[in-house]
């Protein structure tokens, strides 16, 4: 069985126009999960999601990481495993991997 979670937020700045937060989809079929993570362009930001992801107990087969407009927002994707005892959900994984995300906003 397959489950979906995404999230999408976003807000507004100054002027008015939107500007997208961390943007976060979590696909899981059996025990293996995708990741995508479109963010912007931090220094830092991506050894900080895959130490989070490491602090899941999630195993890591893939990462990959273009840049995307004008080299100014990241987009993510990690491939991992969860262990079959583990209890972790996809919103929480979802949660601490934005949580990681929003402290440089």
């Amino acid at each position: 069985m397959t489950k979906i979670v995404v999230v999408h937020l976003m807000k507004k700045d100054d002027c008015s126009k939107e500007q997208p937060l961390p943007d976060i989809e979590a696909k899981i079929s059996n025990n293996q999960i995708v990741l995508r993570i479109q963010c912007a362009k931090l220094k830092g930001v991506v050894p900080r999601l895959l130490a989070q992801v490491d602090k899941l107990n999630l195993t890591i087969f893939n990462t990959i990481v273009v840049t995307l407009g004008n080299d100014q927002i990241f987009d993510i994707t990690i491939v991992v495993e969860m262990e079959k005892e583990s209890s972790v959900s996809l919103k929480e994984i979802v949660r601490v991997l934005y949580s990681a995300l929003i402290r440089d906003h």
